[in-house]
């Protein structure tokens, strides 16, 4: 639906639909410098922002041939949005910003492997045995415990839904300052785009 704010018409989307547009089609973090904080502390480590930018360039990462000072610049919309998470902690930018580069949440349906025992095996895929230290003779095979407890799986699963809730926190956060302000000249915010607690519609089947 398109909406019309100050002689400009919108696009409805969701703040998650927004976020992978500004970090995955924009690559709004490689366009420039911009933002609060420094190259090194965006993850480019000590390689100048112009290496890294060429480096896309020759990679295809960048294609829009937008330039500003020497360098492509995104739409200003995903400029604006990169400058507010920009000022988010640490953690909490980086939460967002690689999520939205690979237009996937956090992972919160993960799986360990239950523990079991095992053989331990020979580099031959023989077993490993225990020899008697009187008769001088394998008296059993040795094994060990791979995978995982119930417990340590458990907690593993809480930790995961956990981390995907508190990304979920932040783009609530994120579309009330959106939808508040409604900075935005292209976009309009209509909602978050994302479940809280995906794993509560999870059916399970029996038989």
């Amino acid at each position: 639906m398109l909406q019309t704010v100050a002689g400009h018409f919108r696009t409805d989307t969701t703040t998650w639909n927004l976020l992978q547009w500004a970090y995955g089609r924009q690559k709004v973090r490689y366009a420039g410098c911009g933002g609060y904080y420094s190259p090194a502390h965006l993850g480019y480590g000590k390689t100048s922002i112009t290496a890294v930018v060429c480096k896309r360039l020759e990679l295809g990462d960048i294609d829009r041939g937008n330039l500003s000072n020497g360098t492509p610049s995104a739409h200003p919309d995903a400029e604006h949005i990169h400058d507010i998470i920009s000022h988010f902690r640490s953690k909490h930018y980086w939460m967002l910003v690689n999520a939205a580069e690979v237009s996937a949440p956090p992972q919160w349906d993960i799986d360990p492997p239950e523990g079991k025992l095992k053989p331990v095996l020979k580099k031959n895929g023989k077993p490993k045995m225990i020899v008697c230290p009187v008769k001088k003779r394998p008296i059993a095979c040795r094994i060990e415990f791979v995978g995982y407890s119930d417990a340590e799986r458990e907690k593993m699963i809480l930790n995961a839904r956990a981390a995907y809730e508190t990304w979920w926190s932040l783009l609530s956060h994120l579309t009330k300052v959106l939808r508040y302000n409604q900075p935005l000249k292209h976009w309009k915010i209509t909602g978050i785009g994302a479940k809280r607690q995906p794993w509560n519609s999870i059916v399970t089947r029996v038989g």
